[in-house]
């Protein structure tokens, strides 16, 4: 069985080959492995006087239908707000997707102005810091509306995790898509 590491490496390099991005817009070299050893980290907090909102969505093939989670913590690992949604998406790509608008509309919520954006989905980090890439048509529109609200804040810093480290936003996204997470069932939960 192909390592999926290696094979992700390389299908990003062979992308941005293809693409041939100016150096400028590239991802630092030293940021694609970092992406990878976290793999089976916990949570991690961020930096004291920031927040990190962690999305996830749970989708099922045959019905569409999907469960969308965003989940807001301080660096204590406090949760000051979340949301949850119960809708139908075309692609797990396009749910992931809609969790990660969301959060943005969290973010909103709190009056936050910076802060991180978790995502347990690699290819839709991927399109986010990379202003010149695309993704299937599914989750396409879907990202350009992500880009133009979060042009909206001072900072968003986007950031890849594992699904251990997303089990929180997972669990969730989940309950909303059994319809059984009220509005402010996070608030109970965490």
């Amino acid at each position: 069985m192909p390592n999926p590491v290696a094979v992700s490496t390389k299908a990003f390099t062979s992308s941005m080959e293809y693409l041939r991005i100016p150096p400028c817009l590239q991802l630092p070299k030293h940021s694609l492995p970092a992406l990878y050893t976290r793999a089976s980290q916990p949570w991690v907090p961020p930096p004291v006087g920031s927040v990190k909102i962690n999305t996830d969505a749970a989708w099922d093939s045959s019905s569409l239908f999907c469960g969308l989670a965003a989940i807001a913590r301080d660096s204590s690992g406090k949760v000051i707000g979340g949301s949850d949604k119960s809708t139908f998406a075309s692609s797990s790509l396009a749910a992931e997707a809609q969790a990660i608008a969301l959060g943005l509309k969290l973010a909103t919520s709190l009056s936050l102005s910076s802060f991180q954006l978790e995502s347990d989905s690699l290819v839709l980090i991927s399109a986010l810091l990379n202003p010149l890439s695309t993704v299937d048509w599914s989750a396409s529109h879907i990202i350009a509306q992500i880009r133009v609200r979060s042009g909206l804040f001072h900072r968003v810093n986007w950031l890849w995790s594992s699904r251990v480290a997303n089990a929180a936003a997972d669990l969730v996204a989940v309950l909303a898509k059994r319809r059984v997470c009220p509005e402010d069932c996070i608030l109970f939960i965490y």
